[in-house]
């Protein structure tokens, strides 16, 4: 109801609220939902790059930092990112992959 209100809430609170059981089906069918879910897969990259150090992390395959909560301060500044800059994020690091896989070592 917050999300299809514009992002408000209402001025005075209800006494009683009652949503209805197609509410969240129909707002994901709403064109911009779908846009921003659309623009939001650019974003998956930095998800997974996320995922991928923290598993390494926890097995032990990371590069030691200078102490051990070194690796998991870093994971904490990579996963504080919001969806939009992690679209961002996630495009410049698959953008330099990419270019970085063509190059020769």
């Amino acid at each position: 109801m917050y999300l299809h209100a514009g992002r408000q809430f209402p001025a005075t609170p209800p006494a009683v609220l009652s949503l209805p059981d197609e509410l969240w089906e129909e707002f994901k069918r709403k064109p911009e939902f779908i846009a921003k879910k659309e623009a939001d897969k650019l974003s998956y990259c930095w998800d997974e790059l996320v995922d991928v150090l923290t598993g390494d992390l926890l097995g032990a395959n990371l590069e030691p930092g200078y102490s051990p909560s070194d690796n998991e301060l870093v994971l904490r500044v990579m996963a504080r990112e919001h969806r939009f800059s992690r679209r961002l994020l996630g495009t410049a690091f698959k953008e330099s992959s990419s270019k970085n896989l063509d190059q020769p070592l």
